[in-house]
């Protein structure tokens, strides 16, 4: 159970990870 739940947010989060990354590093 908690297999399937970590495969599933692991690349939401990871994208949404990198796209805080990018909007900091644009406000810098």
């Amino acid at each position: 159970m908690d297999t399937t739940s970590e495969i599933t947010l692991g690349p939401v989060s990871d994208t949404r990870a990198t796209a805080r990354t990018v909007r900091y590093r644009e406000h810098l």
